[in-house]
């Protein structure tokens, strides 16, 4: 159901009842009034008419016009008989009101004709009429029993019937131009709402309506989670993707180094080249988990390792890649015992020394372990950082200044530190511009 038809439905139900208890309490409130009220005015009235009956009884000046002025609600009809029960006077309603003289019935028994109204609401009261202990007669007077069915009743019922369907209609029409400006000013919001919510580019919207506006601020809430999640749903995508480009290195070094007769292939090689095609294949699955959104966050272990052995082998591997392009590669170490986790700090070391290749253009890239100290260092004599991008590098996708002539997605340096904070290890920089640049990881 629209919100159009809701607040006219609750509009419409609010108005009939409004006019049910309306005229309920008005009824209630009439009836009140009118019971009280002509009560007391029949009261005065009676005692008016039975004093004036009794001195023009007495006197001998009853006039039937007088009699007549005090026909007033409830009172229809006024008789005055003698003792004799004989009619002396009455208002002059006998013809369609009697059927017979009342006084006859009442006073003579069975051979007298009974006054009978015939509408069934009346009710005759009789009074007895005396002056100085002598019984002159008797006064009837006919009347309403309630006063709700009295003409003045009626009249102020239908008066307030007409008033209360005025006031109505009133009601409702302005009520009905309350609710079109109420609801065209929601139906505006509501579509201002919706095209903010599917423009990415518009602001956040203001709203007279609180829960407009709270409605747009969780919009708002919900689109920033969104645009967070798929930032760093892209970055662990070009992550994953920039690890894959590690082994694949290895694997074409290592074959061009077999090809050229530099490196030999014995089981070793073998056991190198399968090692990096099993790394490309995590690779692979990574990048699978990451586009359904089903990251893998598993614990990692560190075990106690000589990790020169890696060394050697990444060494090995990458030599013919930094000799074809005319550098050396050079490893110094003599034992490098620590506690790590393998893959996690091979991921690191392999861009440090990709970082390295891809900016020196000639020299060396050195890579030297200090067992006691427990740190690892790889220098380089290439294009070096500027001071002011010292602290940044190792933010993602961000690239220095002087290193934005050569291809990529500035995430080595990002993956770097994001496996060597798994592992525990810390990673300190210095360079100098244009001389050299060399990274320092303490365990």
């Amino acid at each position: 159901m629209s919100i159009k038809r809701i607040l006219i439905l609750v509009l419409s139900m609010s108005v009939l009842l409004s006019v049910l208890v309306f005229a309920l309490v008005s009824s209630r409130s009439v009836d009140r009034y009118f019971n009280q009220t002509i009560d007391q005015t029949y009261q005065k009235n009676a005692e008016s008419i039975k004093e004036y009956v009794t001195d023009g009884i007495s006197q001998g000046y009853l006039h039937k016009g007088t009699l007549v002025s005090y026909i007033e609600d409830p009172i229809y009809y006024i008789a005055v008989y003698d003792t004799s029960g004989a009619l002396l006077m009455d208002s002059d309603m006998t013809s369609n009101m009697m059927g017979g003289g009342m006084m006859n019935g009442m006073m003579s028994g069975a051979s007298r004709t009974a006054f009978v109204f015939e509408a069934s609401h009346m009710t005759t009261e009789t009074i007895d009429l005396s002056a100085d202990g002598e019984k002159l007669g008797m006064l009837a007077i006919t009347r309403e029993t309630s006063a709700v069915n009295t003409e003045t009743s009626r009249l102020f019922r239908a008066t307030l019937l007409s008033s209360g369907l005025i006031s109505m209609a009133v009601v409702i029409l302005l009520a009905g131009s309350v609710l079109f400006l109420v609801i065209r000013h929601i139906n505006r919001s509501v579509t201002d709402m919706v095209d903010y919510a599917t423009a990415d580019t518009r602001e956040r919207p203001a709203y007279r309506i609180s829960e407009m506006n709270a409605i747009a601020a969780s919009i708002e809430s919900y689109r920033k989670l969104l645009a967070h999640k798929e930032r760093v749903k892209k970055q662990k995508l070009d992550q994953v993707m920039h690890d894959t480009k590690t082994p694949l290195t290895v694997i074409k070094s290592q074959l061009m180094g077999i090809q050229d007769g530099l490196i030999p292939a014995d089981s070793e090689t073998v056991q190198s080249l399968l090692e990096s095609a099993e790394s490309l294949d995590a690779a692979l699955s990574d990048i699978s988990d990451v586009v359904e959104g089903q990251e893998k966050q598993q614990p990692v272990k560190l075990n106690k390792t000589d990790y020169s052995g890696e060394l050697r082998k990444m060494v090995k591997g990458l030599e013919p890649k930094f000799r074809a392009k005319g550098l050396k590669l050079t490893l110094e170490t003599q034992g490098f015992t620590i506690k790590t986790n393998a893959e996690a700090l091979n991921k690191a070391v392999y861009n440090l020394l990709l970082n390295s290749y891809k900016y020196t253009e000639k020299g060396q890239v050195s890579l030297t372990t200090d067992n006691r100290a427990k740190t690892l260092t790889i220098k380089d004599t290439g294009v070096g950082i500027a001071k002011d991008d010292l602290a940044r590098i190792f933010e993602p996708y961000f690239r220095g200044g002087n290193a934005r002539k050569w291809e990529g997605e500035g995430l080595g340096l990002s993956i770097v530190k994001e496996q060597l904070t798994l592992i525990g290890a810390q990673i300190s920089v210095r360079s100098e511009l244009g001389v050299s640049t060399e990274f320092t990881i303490a365990f």
